[in-house]
């Protein structure tokens, strides 16, 4: 069976640095690993024809619900579910070795997806979904991260982190801060694993 680590954070926490040293370093000890980025990326022929659709139409479905300021909504709701299904589809079609490092999981919905907060459905889906072996929240300031990607709102990786912070607490996951040199935080998840 497969050991699995995932890395979530906002945009600018250093996710891919730390995946790719950390994938250099368990091969420099023999370690069968791969690493995969894990975020949005149609995968089911159904999510392929949406996806295309929407891109035809410039419609980006999380932007447009996130706007709907909502306590309860049939419609996403059910769109949570499908994307439950359509992570859960890449997840069992991955290789297995070793070592499986994810940049990004199904769990990032939460803090990208403001409705999943409230939504009666997703803790189930929280739960459902194959946890990994190591859950690691990757966090850095928010001024920090926007000066590595400027690109993102500023106000809305402060709500993205604020809402990694609390998935920390739902799923016990360490949160490990990325203000620091970018070894030691690779020695504190090598030291974890071990």
């Amino acid at each position: 069976m497969a050991k699995t680590i995932c890395l979530l954070g906002i945009d600018g926490s250093g996710k891919s640095t730390l995946v790719k040293e950390l994938c250099s370093a368990l091969r420099q000890k023999n370690i069968d690993v791969q690493a995969y980025y894990f975020g949005w990326k149609p995968f089911l022929p159904t999510t392929r024809l949406f996806s295309h659709l929407f891109r035809v139409k410039n419609y980006h479905i999380t932007s447009a619900f996130n706007k709907k300021k909502r306590n309860f909504s049939i419609l996403q709701e059910i769109t949570l579910c499908y994307f439950f299904v359509e992570y859960l589809a890449r997840y069992l079609w991955i290789k297995r070795c070793s070592v499986i490092i994810f940049d990004r999981y199904f769990y990032d919905l939460y803090a990208h997806y403001s409705y999943a907060s409230h939504s009666l459905l997703f803790p189930l889906l929280l739960k459902l979904f194959p946890r990994p072996d190591h859950l690691y929240i990757l966090d850095v300031l928010p001024e920090i991260s926007h000066q590595r990607k400027p690109e993102v709102d500023l106000a809305q990786v402060h709500e993205h982190r604020n809402r990694y912070l609390a998935l920390a607490q739902k799923l016990k996951a360490s949160i490990l801060s990325t203000n620091e040199p970018v070894h030691v935080t690779l020695g504190k998840i090598l030291e974890d694993i071990a």
